[in-house]
């Protein structure tokens, strides 16, 4: 073997390998947002169900953990305790009753994040909000981890 031939066979491997390397970035890369796209689509989920089983409970102390309610009937409006401040969405609350149509939004409270749905059902306006504090620090552990 000539210098010459060891020289294109070490600049031939340093190609190579540096071709591997790029490959197995390129392939984390697309594996973690694959994963975070899960886990995101799995809290999403989560807080939606939340959301929709609040919408059928009776009284808001029923309201599980997590999960603050308001029913508002005849312009009275009984609360789930210990709701922050905030909560509920009395404008929110008032234009569903007027309109009768659901709206859902994502609000930042205190530095929490809630997504509140409001809804009509039976002649009373509903409202649940959901904390995804829970679902913010599974995906940042995700991140870091």
């Amino acid at each position: 073997m000539t210098a010459r031939d060891a020289s294109e066979l070490g600049r031939a491997v340093r190609r190579l390998a540096l071709q591997f390397t790029v490959v197995i970035v390129v392939l984390f890369v697309l594996v973690g947002t694959l994963v975070y796209s899960i886990v995101a689509a799995g809290v999403q989920e989560s807080a939606t169900r939340s959301l929709a089983d609040a919408m059928h409970v009776d009284s808001p102390t029923d309201a599980p953990l997590g999960v603050f309610v308001a029913i508002s009937t005849g312009g009275n409006v009984l609360r789930s305790r210990e709701e922050p401040g905030g909560l509920p969405d009395i404008a929110a609350i008032q234009r569903v009753a007027q309109t009768q149509q659901d709206e859902q939004e994502n609000v930042r409270i205190g530095g929490r994040s809630y997504t509140i749905l409001t809804t009509y059902r039976n002649g009373s306006v509903i409202q649940a909000a959901v904390d995804r504090h829970e679902g913010q620090e599974e995906l940042t552990r995700l991140l870091l981890a």
